[in-house]
């Protein structure tokens, strides 16, 4: 009988050190290759950085590699985050090329925790790696977001007969009320973690007229890739197109609040001519051998064959005022007659400087040409002289001779003079 119970007691040994040495020794934790953290936010997938409050999950994605010996089952995973223990959604074989292991990619689901925590990914218990979990609330999301340059943009187009139909879109802040067409709204978004925050935060621009105190509320509205993004230029239409002479306001507005504003006037077409400022001006010069074109301030005694014309630097003398003037070009003679129109157009005027070139002239036609003369509305707004400047006469008195009456001044001559000047100042 002992003999019979000491055979049974050594089967039992056996099965017991075996099942406990297959489950010990042959089952190795797996390897950790990859964690990867992205949230989910109206249907739109955003790659780590910190996780809003209002994200509608968290996903976490993990590539492990197993042993030949351990069996890849999905019950052995797990996320621990705080006292929350959260299962793998799923485990699925990945191709790893050239390796012997097997890869499996767990894909585990988190709802948002309120305040940044560490997450610990675990095997039957054992931890095999740790990481960050950032969250960011709306209220800092909020005061993270920079709102840059609210400007506005004004659809220009000229209302007189046999104009030129093309539109202009310029930024301004005053602008005449019978050339406008439509009225836009562009800023840029700015933030150290993507825009998509911005579906939560009702972003609106109001515009509202002064006067009457009406009021128009647009809210932005912005592409996929823009919410994805750390920085995003937005646009939007003023819903009412001014129709009289007023005053505007525009205000941009996150959860009620102002984040950035913007005036502006509408005025009328009176007197605009005279608020066109000649920059400065200069010649291009177009050489008939070489064909080769360049800008002169000032030109030789003698003229080589060729083609010439003026360019002019204009610009509003109000800042921010934009609109549409139509200026003249005439060439002044030596005899006094009656000087010839060489060009009328329709141009762009705003406060940065913008040349204007109407074009060149054969150099043979030029022999009794002394200026070119820029007007607009009759107005005369400046002269580019074609004869050089002439030399001062100044006699032992101190006296001096005073240049011809006919001479048209010009902003050439300006730089010429305090060039000269300077000179005369300066030490031996």
């Amino acid at each position: 009988m002992w003999r019979w119970l000491r055979l049974l007691t050594g089967w039992h040994m056996r099965d017991w050190l075996a099942h406990t040495l297959s489950s010990l020794s042959l089952a190795a934790a797996p390897q950790v290759r990859s964690l990867g953290i992205s949230w989910r936010k109206n249907g739109l997938k955003v790659e780590g950085g910190p996780v809003l409050t209002t994200a509608d999950d968290v996903m976490v994605c993990a590539d492990l590699r197993y042993s030949p010996s351990t069996p890849a089952r999905k019950a052995d995973l797990s996320i621990r985050i705080g006292r929350q223990h959260v299962p793998a959604d799923s485990l699925t074989p990945q191709p790893d090329h050239g390796a012997r292991q097997m890869v499996q990619r767990a894909e585990f689901h988190l709802e948002p925790p309120e305040t940044s925590e560490t997450l610990e990914l675990c095997w039957r218990g054992q931890s095999l790696c740790q990481a960050a979990l950032p969250v960011l609330s709306l209220r800092q999301f909020v005061e993270q977001l920079q709102l840059i340059q609210p400007t506005l943009y004004v659809t220009l187009r000229s209302t007189s007969e046999n104009a030129d139909p093309r539109e202009h879109t310029v930024p301004c802040r005053k602008y005449p009320r019978t050339q406008a067409r439509r009225v836009f709204s562009s800023a840029m978004w700015i933030s150290p973690t993507p825009l998509i925050g911005l579906l939560d935060c009702h972003p609106v621009v109001i515009f509202r007229e002064q006067a009457t105190g009406k009021c128009w509320e647009v809210p932005l509205r912005l592409s996929a890739e823009q919410l994805l993004s750390r920085q995003a230029v937005v646009t939007v239409e003023c819903p009412e197109r001014p129709r009289r002479v007023s005053r505007w306001t525009m205000e941009w507005r996150l959860l009620h609040e102002p984040r950035g504003s913007c005036e502006w006037e509408v005025c009328s077409m009176r007197s605009l001519h005279r608020q066109i400022e000649l920059v400065e001006a200069y010649f291009v010069w177009q050489d008939d051998k070489s064909n080769r074109v360049r800008c002169e301030r000032r030109l030789p005694k003698q003229l080589p064959p060729g083609r010439l014309g003026p360019c002019f630097v204009l610009r509003s003398r109000e800042a921010g005022l934009g609109f549409l003037a139509r200026v003249e070009v005439f060439a002044t003679f030596r005899d006094g007659s009656r000087p010839v129109q060489l060009a009328s157009e329709e141009i762009l005027i705003g406060d940065a400087p913008n040349p204007y070139m109407p074009g060149t002239v054969a150099v043979s036609d030029l022999n009794e040409v002394i200026a070119f003369e820029l007007r607009s509305g009759g107005y005369t707004i400046g002269h580019l002289p074609i004869s050089p400047v002439p030399c001062a006469k100044i006699n032992g008195e101190g006296a001096f001779q005073p240049p011809p009456e006919d001479l048209p001044w010009s902003p050439a001559f300006d730089e010429e003079l305090k060039e000269r000047l300077n000179r005369l100042m300066d030490p031996p």
